[in-house]
Formats: C-alpha cells, structure tokens, sequence
C-alpha cells in the first residue's frame, strides 16, 4: 500500500514538473504538456482504484493545491518575468513621414485594383484606392494618410472637372465611365 501512495505522489510531482517544463521552456501545448497532464491523471486513477475514494479525491486535491501553487509562484520568478511585457512601448508603427503625403499628387505605377504602388513625391508608396480601378500611368492625389494606409483617388483638374490619365490628353469623368 505504501508503493501505491509513493507512485501516487511521484505521478502527481511528475505531471507537475512536466507542466512547468511546458510551460517555461518549450513552447506551445505538445507532447510534454500531455504527458503531464497524462501523469496526474493517471495519479488520480491510480489512487482511486487502489486506495479508495477519498485517497483519489486527496490527490485531486494535491495536484489542485501543487498547480496552484505553480501558478501563483510561477510569475514571480526571473524566467517568467522575461516572457512579458512589463512596460509599453512608445512610438509609430507606421512610417510617420506618410502623413507628409495628404493632398500630395503623383502617378500610378501599377495597376490600383484597389492596392498597388504609386510614386508620389519621388518615393515609391503602397496605396489603397476606395475601390476604384485606376490604370497605371494614371494621374492619383492622395486624399488620406491613416496610419500605414496611403489613400488614393484620381488627380482631378478642378477648373474642367477632368480626370488626368497617363495619357497626354485629360479624359472626362463622363468618358472614364464610359457613358
């Protein structure tokens, strides 16, 4: 009987020692994570079919307690610490000289259909239309900067109201359309 409790007890530490294995050295949920939860399983079984009821429930109860303690333990500890983030990091995601592209003008350099790269400014720039078609070659200006998204239209000539193409002659909206 007393074999049973020390198999019960070194099961229950095993599953516990591989848990934190998992946990602190080897990512993710894998073969180590299972065999440790496999071993206080198997303690739990173990104690309830050889020892009783209430011996299976005291090792519920350990294994409940042992974890327990691992966790509250665990976050305290150096390896734990460098694992997370523990102050914010300041600045841009984003490239902030994009914001310096509203209202800017330049020329498609592929098809948008809506994404593709324009150069606006003599830098080349991925942008984004509202879902329009626009050929390359195509006169765009940029209407919004949100983030890393460079918004873009087709660069109209506000005194006709025409839209610029790569073309050496400017073409209606009415003909754009096609109507």
């Amino acid at each position: 009987m007393m074999v049973v409790v020390l198999l019960v007890v070194a099961l229950l530490v095993l599953g516990t020692i591989l848990m934190a294995v998992e946990v602190l050295i080897i990512p993710g949920f894998g073969v180590v994570g299972v065999l440790g939860v496999g071993a206080m399983a198997s303690a739990c079984i173990l104690a309830y079919l050889q020892l009783g009821s209430e011996a299976a429930a005291l090792s519920v109860l350990a294994g409940v307690v042992i974890s327990g303690l691992l966790f509250w333990r665990l976050p305290k500890t150096r390896t734990a610490k460098s694992m997370v983030l523990s102050a914010a990091h300041k600045g841009h995601a984003a490239d902030p000289s994009l914001a310096a592209l509203q209202d800017a003008r330049g020329v498609a350099i592929s098809d948008l259909r809506p994404a593709g790269s324009a150069s606006i400014d003599g830098r080349v720039v991925d942008v984004i239309t509202d879902g329009d078609y626009v050929e390359r070659g195509s006169a765009i200006c940029v209407v919004a900067v949100k983030g890393p998204r460079v918004i873009v239209s087709l660069a109209t000539d506000s005194a006709n109201n025409e839209v610029t193409t790569g073309a050496t002659t400017p073409v209606s909206n009415n003909e754009k359309r096609g109507t």
